[in-house]
């Protein structure tokens, strides 16, 4: 999870032709077991502004 976190919050900048910026948690990571399999999950909020080129 850490790794994943750490990522993320660096992810501004550029990224080929999109342009990553204002990169905020708003949620902290969260402890969400899946229920139907038993599997450990965690979950986390991040917003972040991007700017691409038209398709």
């Amino acid at each position: 999870m850490a790794d994943v976190r750490g990522y993320v919050l660096v992810m501004a900048g550029k990224r080929g032709d999109t342009t990553v910026y204002d990169v905020e948690e708003v949620s902290g990571p969260m402890w969400l077991p899946d229920s139907a399999t038993s599997h450990p999950r965690y979950a986390f909020a991040v917003e972040f502004s991007a700017r691409g080129s038209a398709l």
